[in-house]
């Protein structure tokens, strides 16, 4: 597993990580910033971080990435959880 980060050399976009020989997957994290969105049909300033995530479907089945990539947007967004599971 590789993680890319284009945030660090002013990537602010999703984009389209590849995977190389030897890797199963790839996750490419943007430039974090302040952007307006919706919360509860309100219009409120956000930090946002673009991830992009690519794998190889032979070893890994699309549901279980799903699920993945929900738990790290979760702990993200919630870090203090983290502190509370056991």
């Amino acid at each position: 597993y590789t993680i890319s980060n284009a945030g660090a050399m002013g990537g602010s976009r999703y984009s389209t990580p590849i995977i190389t020989p030897g890797q199963v997957a790839v996750l490419a994290v943007g430039k974090s910033r302040w952007q307006p969105w919706v919360v509860n049909g309100e219009i409120t300033p956000r930090f946002i971080m673009p991830f992009s995530h690519s794998m190889d479907h032979r070893l890994i089945d699309g549901a279980v990435e799903i699920a993945f990539m929900r738990q790290v947007i979760g702990d993200l967004e919630q870090p203090a959880r983290l502190l509370l599971e056991q």
